[in-house]
This record gives structure tokens, sequence and C-alpha cells, in this order.
């Protein structure tokens, strides 16, 4: 049954997130995120419980408040440090550890059977729309060059199921395990390069974990897939 938290539930929630204001803790066991969510990512999450062993907070309930058409998801509270704020403090052999933990949960998530969903039906649409975005952006003579190198690079891949935002800001470890992968709002069945670009698209150069060279040991690197999407964000964004 999905549960919808009352009035007074929401005025007592703690924010989690000051600086966002998204994600308040319930109670001990539920927290509530809030805002201008896809309600698919409630949809995914219960796939991943169901289908597979990675950790993901149960999902309660998931809907859309009328009055302010904010979508509400009420899951599990997981105790748990975020990745982020204590790689810096394990020693090598648990950083290697935490790594082997995640490259079996990416692993399994890529090893799913897709099933066929939009807004497109194959990796040929996927990389037209791309072209689509860059030409209305702008047809001259770069942007057109940029196109012609998604045609020759940007095909033959499997189609996988992507998390979309796979960094340590969206894992929790508790002892030496990884207890919870978060945010499954960019989730989708994608060309198997994108979880790798995706991870890529702002390199966090400075951070401790990217400089112990984390992402490769993670996910085979697509170089090619991410000089050509980077020269196609700096056109489109």
């Amino acid at each position: 049954m999905s549960r919808v938290l009352t009035a007074e539930e929401l005025e007592r929630a703690i924010n989690l997130l000051p600086d966002i204001g998204t994600v308040k803790k319930n109670d001990d066991n539920t927290i509530l995120k809030v805002g201008s969510y896809r309600l698919s990512e409630a949809a995914t999450m219960q796939y991943i419980a169901e289908n597979t062993t990675i950790p993901v907070p149960k999902v309660y309930g998931s809907y859309k408040d009328e009055k302010t058409q904010k979508t509400h998801l009420v899951m599990e509270y997981i105790e748990g440090d975020c990745l982020e704020d204590v790689w810096e403090d394990f020693g090598l052999e648990k950083k290697e550890d935490i790594i082997s933990q995640l490259k079996r949960i990416l692993d399994e998530l890529r090893s799913l059977e897709e099933t066929p969903r939009g807004p497109y039906s194959s990796e040929e649409e996927f990389s037209q729309g791309i072209i689509d975005t860059l030409l209305e952006k702008e047809a001259t003579a770069f942007p057109r060059l940029v196109c012609e190198m998604v045609q020759d690079i940007l095909k033959g891949h499997k189609i996988v199921l992507t998390h979309g935002d796979f960094l340590p800001r969206n894992i929790l470890v508790k002892d030496g395990k990884v207890v919870a992968i978060l945010d499954w709002e960019m989730a989708g069945w994608y060309p198997e390069y994108w979880e790798y670009t995706k991870i890529m698209y702002r390199p966090p150069y400075l951070k401790s974990w990217f400089k112990d060279g984390m992402v490769n040991k993670l996910i085979k690197p697509y170089y090619a897939e991410l000089a050509v999407l980077m020269q196609a964000r700096q056109l489109i964004w």
C-alpha cells in the first residue's frame, strides 16, 4: 500500500540537505524526497529491488501533490556515511574493497536483460536525437563535423540499465560495506558508454577518489565516446 505523509509529518520532518532542501528525515525509518522528480524513480528502485541484489532503499510510497505539483517519494532511511565524505579516511585495502563491491554492483546492473521503453527504441534513435539537437542549435561547419563524429563513434553498443549519476555522493557505506545506492532519478536503458560518460561529465579532478583512479577501476572507459560527447555538450549547453 502506498504511504502518503500527513501535513503534520511533513511539518516535523528534519531536513537532511539544508542547502538543497529536498530530502527530509520523517522518523528513524523513513525519509521523504520532495521536488520536481520523476515518479519513474520509485518504479526503477522497485525494479532493482525485485530483480537484483543491489542495495537500494525500500519505496513506501510515491505520489504527486495536487496542490504543489511536487513529486513525493517516501523511502526507507538507511544509516550510513556518504562515500564522498569518508573516502579520504580509508586506507588502500579498504578503498580497493569498496571499489570491488561497487564494480560488482555495476556489473549486475548492466547484466539485466533490456526492457524496451521510450523515448528511444534503439541506439540509432538515441544518437539521432543528439544530432538533431546539435543542428537545432547551429547548423554550421563545426557542429556538422561533430554530427559526423556522433554517427561514426556512437554506434554498435549494447543497451544496458544505467544509473546515470553513479558518484560517491550517491553511495552510502557502513562498516566497510556498501549499504545503499541512492538517487535513481536519471536511471534508464542507455548505450553501454553512457554510465562512464555521465560520471565524467564534469570530472572532479581535485577529489581524492578521482585522483585514486576509482572511475576506471569501476567501469571500462569509453574515451572516444567521451570525447565526442564533450564536444557535443559544449555546443549544446
